[in-house]
């Protein structure tokens, strides 16, 4: 009891030593329950609003929990794998230069290419008419390809002709000697000699090709200039004069 009372005594000293503080206090605490009272259809309203918002918020916190189990072992995985993150970082941050350099170029290229691309539109308008324009001519040619192959064993037997027709040196044509020039391989019976006389030798040449080359030869810068022509024109006669030195 003697215990109790001095408690008491010393409680009842601190309150009336801290007598003024605690009338402010209840005059501050009077205030604030005057303005309350005074907004209480404000604070009502407030009240209604904020009720959906926190239970939004607690909609969102519960999907938080929920996304955060299965995000829990991805980030313990990142967070062991950190450091090689770290150090593609470091060397990405490396390549940073180069690959602005490649930048650069690329842009260059594109600015010396779109003049290009700029005539290739250009030249490219009016393409299909023009293509439809070829269309006949294509068509024609296919018909005369159709005709040429029809007949393509007279066109041979032409481009025969025509070779020595328009060449006196051209001994390839197999007609041409004959039907235009009167030119004949010469048979050894014409001139009396006998089949012997046709065979060829180790150089290629027959004792007849060589007496008749020199004939003609001689014939030609002696007699008759024609000659000339008959001994390069007829086909198997030697390529060189064989009478080289006798008047040039």
């Amino acid at each position: 009891m003697t215990r109790l009372i001095g408690e008491l005594d010393v409680v009842a000293r601190t309150l009336a030593s801290r007598g003024a503080q605690l009338a402010s206090a209840i005059e501050s605490a009077n205030r604030t329950l005057a303005v309350t009272a005074a907004r209480e259809p404000e604070l009502a309203e407030s009240v209604r609003l904020l009720s959906p918002v926190l239970a939004e918020a607690e909609r969102s916190v519960a999907s938080l929990r929920r996304l955060a189990e299965p995000l829990q072992p991805v980030l313990e995985q990142l967070g062991a794998s950190a450091p090689d993150l770290a150090a593609s970082l470091t060397q990405l941050r490396s390549l940073y230069p180069a690959a602005d350099r490649l930048t650069d170029r690329f842009e260059g290229l594109v600015d010396k290419g779109a003049r290009p691309l700029q005539l290739l539109e250009h030249g490219s308008r009016g393409l299909k008419r023009r293509a439809e324009t070829l269309v006949p001519v294509m068509e024609a040619l296919a018909k005369l390809t159709e005709r040429l192959n029809r007949y393509k064993g007279g066109v041979a037997q032409t481009a025969d002709l025509l070779s020595s027709v328009f060449s006196v040196q051209d001994r390839n044509g197999g007609y041409a000697p004959i039907a235009i020039h009167k030119f004949e391989a010469p048979r050894p019976e014409n001139f009396g000699f006998g089949p012997a006389a046709a065979r060829e030798r180790a150089d290629g040449t027959s004792r007849l090709d060589l007496l008749l080359a020199k004939a003609l030869e001689v014939t030609c810068v002696e007699e008759n200039p024609l000659a000339c022509l008959m001994r390069f024109n007829i086909a198997g006669l030697p390529d060189d004069p064989v009478t080289a030195g006798r008047g040039g």
